[in-house]
Formats: structure tokens, C-alpha cells, sequence
């Protein structure tokens, strides 16, 4: 699940994306993900030591570390470990 969301906000994001023209002008779904991932842009935002250009390679880890960990914390709360057995 994470592989699929760092890769949807390459396309909505990345200057280097195929969809960059589209979404230039639709930005509503740009918008959504920005306010999804304020935490993963702060992050870039400090490891890129610039306010005006957050590092793009520091924004995806941050994304990805909290997309797993949001995916892994909903699965336990779907699957959760039976301690019975």
C-alpha cells in the first residue's frame, strides 16, 4: 500500500511526473495531498535546509515511513494478534 501512495503523489507532485500539466491545472487534488502530508513536508523542509525548496528524495522517505505506519496501525486494528491461541 505504500509503494502505491508514494507513487500517486509522485504523479499528483513531482515536476517530473507525466500528470504534472493536468494537474497544474486541476488543484484540488494537489491541495488534499498537501494537507495529508503536512508532516512528511515539514521533514523535507528541514532536511533540505531551504524554505523555498524542500528536499523532494527526504519528502517520499518521510511519506513512505508515514504511510506504513499508518498501514501497519490500521491492519492491527483489522487483524489483531489473538493471544488465546
Amino acid at each position: 500500500m505504500t509503494v502505491v501512495i508514494v507513487t500517486g503523489f509522485w504523479l499528483i507532485q513531482s515536476e517530473d511526473s507525466p500528470l504534472r500539466h493536468y494537474f497544474l491545472y486541476h488543484t484540488a487534488a494537489m491541495g488534499c495531498v498537501s494537507i495529508v502530508n503536512v508532516v512528511p513536508l515539514i521533514v523535507a523542509f528541514v532536511a533540505g535546509g531551504n524554505v523555498h525548496q524542500p528536499s523532494e528524495i527526504a519528502f517520499f522517505i518521510a511519506a513512505a515511513a508515514q504511510w506504513f505506519a499508518l498501514s501497519y496501525l490500521f491492519g492491527r486494528l483489522i487483524f489483531p494478534d489473538d493471544a488465546t491461541r
